[in-house]
């Protein structure tokens, strides 16, 4: 990965951070922020926990509000708090299905989800999908600040 597109990556996850900030607080689920990228960086939509409806993912968020606009998300980039999910206690979609489905290029995450709910494999997916996925770790403790009402024991 070249220089230029790390920088780019840490600005997104920093905005990303900062609308994950907007999540209620909930004993059962991560606050976490979302955004989506067109191929060349620019925003396309943002999503963060339980925005447009309760225990909704901020990437099922973020993609439910392109696929209602029609954009095209081929070679764009979801940035997102903490890894995607590969599996759903509740029975939805998991959020790895979606991004798959929506022909996303990339994933960048800050954090791998804790193992507080579900065994996460998001990543392993994802990846032996073909979608590169990015970790910047140097996010992983603000996320997790974020998060200490539901990782506190």
């Amino acid at each position: 990965m070249s220089e230029t597109q790390l920088m780019l990556d840490r600005k997104l996850m920093q905005r990303a951070l900062e609308i994950s900030k907007q999540a209620p607080l909930s004993k059962d689920r991560y606050s976490v922020g979302a955004l989506l990228t067109d191929s060349k960086g620019g925003e396309v939509a943002t999503g963060y926990t339980s925005e447009l409806r309760s225990g909704q993912h901020a990437e099922e968020c973020a993609l439910e509000k392109v696929a209602a606009r029609q954009a095209i998300l081929t070679a764009g980039t979801i940035y997102t708090t903490i890894e995607p999910c590969s599996l759903r206690l509740s029975g939805q979609t998991p959020c790895v299905r979606r991004i798959l489905a929506a022909g996303l290029a990339r994933v960048v995450m800050a954090l791998p989800e804790p193992a507080s709910f579900v065994h996460c494999e998001g990543r392993a997916f994802l990846a032996a999908a073909g979608i590169e996925v990015v970790e910047l770790p140097e996010f992983a403790a603000a996320v997790l600040d974020l998060n200490q009402h539901l990782l506190k024991k």
